[in-house]
């Protein structure tokens, strides 16, 4: 789940309820439930799909038909659904353990949001993976440095740019 919720950016929350028939997985996308019960495709890659395949191969294990659709459960086999707070409780726990002091699920979205731009997604294309509806929301998630906005503007500079094409 941690390699999915990295990959994509998606709230815990979400990430719990998805279902078996919310993963594409040959067009690569997950269908997610937002706030607002707002569904929205959020696209996955190819090594977060690889994980949760290999999950759902070696470990998903339903206990009852009603656990069935859900993708993520726990060792006895119910969703995770219902056990969001436990879960997040979890989290931090083995984030601690990992040596590292503030790490929450909703820090990864944050850091998944700064990576996505850092590695060329634009803030329009964020901003709808993560399903908010107002720019300024993604824009509060996003931790650039003044490094990344000057290696940014090297690669984007119009003049730069148009001197490389004469030379």
């Amino acid at each position: 789940m941690a390699q999915m919720l990295f990959d994509t950016g998606i709230r815990l929350g979400e990430a719990l309820g998805l279902t078996t028939d919310a993963v594409l997985w040959d067009q690569g996308l997950l269908k997610v439930r937002g706030k607002g019960n707002k569904e929205r495709r959020v696209p996955i890659t190819e090594d977060a799909l690889a994980a949760l395949r290999s999950y759902m191969r070696r470990e998903r294990r339903p206990k009852t038909e009603a656990d069935e659709p859900f993708v993520y459960l726990t060792y006895d086999g119910t969703a995770l659904v219902a056990l969001n707070i436990n879960f997040a409780n979890h989290f931090r726990e083995i984030a601690k353990r990992a040596g590292l002091a503030k790490a929450n699920p909703h820090m990864w979205r944050h850091t998944a949001a700064t990576e996505m731009i850092r590695n060329g997604m634009s803030t329009a294309q964020v901003q709808r993976a993560l399903g908010h509806e107002h720019l300024s929301t993604t824009e509060i998630y996003l931790h650039l440095t003044d490094n990344d906005v000057a290696d940014a503007h090297r690669k984007a500079s119009p003049l730069s740019n148009l001197l490389r094409n004469v030379r």
